[in-house]
């Protein structure tokens, strides 16, 4: 495979399997995240053997609210089965300020995990750029940084914790994320 398309919504495709297919003939390897662990179950039992499909175990932070403790264990026992754990982070925009400190609770849980540092992360971080890479640093995870839309002056920051930056089509097309793509460069 010469590309990765590092945080792709494959359960979310009107036709998940047709563009599995695509990506494959066009010589993509899709990691496949997922919003919550019953989704990671259904993708990785439709995906199991495909070859550039690899299906990760996510837990959006916008459904952080409704997770519980045991929601957060059976997530966290999932762990050892997966090699990439996404979508995973800190949501601070208007629709996830209710929730911080669900989402808090729920990522500090999951990036203590005895497996953490062993998986390869897809994690969200809108408005909460710095909350992020400070918890990253912290434990160490490697990590892909999706859509990034926070201040350049934190780029040097991801980069130095080990973060690697996912680009897609939008942010190339939005004076914003020009900005960043030249930045993290």
């Amino acid at each position: 495979m010469g590309l990765i398309d590092a945080h792709c919504h494959r359960d979310q495709c009107p036709d998940p399997i047709g563009a599995a297919h695509a990506a494959a003939r066009a010589g993509v390897m899709v990691i496949a995240v997922t919003e919550n662990p019953t989704r990671y179950s259904l993708g990785a039992g439709v995906f199991a053997g495909w070859p550039n499909v690899r299906v990760a175990l996510g837990l959006h932070p916008l459904g952080a609210i409704r997770s519980s403790k045991a929601d957060v264990q059976a997530f966290i026992d999932q762990m050892p089965n997966v090699d990439y754990v996404g979508e995973v982070g800190l949501d601070y925009s208007p629709a996830g300020k209710p929730s911080q400190a669900a989402q808090v609770r729920v990522f500090d849980a999951i990036l203590d995990a005895p497996w953490a540092i062993r998986k390869v992360w897809s994690l969200h971080a809108r408005r909460a750029e710095t909350d992020v890479i400070a918890k990253v640093e912290a434990s160490g995870v490697p990590g892909i940084l999706h859509w990034y839309t926070g201040p350049t002056a934190l780029i040097e920051r991801a980069c130095a914790a080990g973060l690697n930056f996912f680009v897609n089509l939008a942010m190339l097309s939005s004076a914003s994320g020009t900005r960043i793509v030249g930045a993290s460069a």
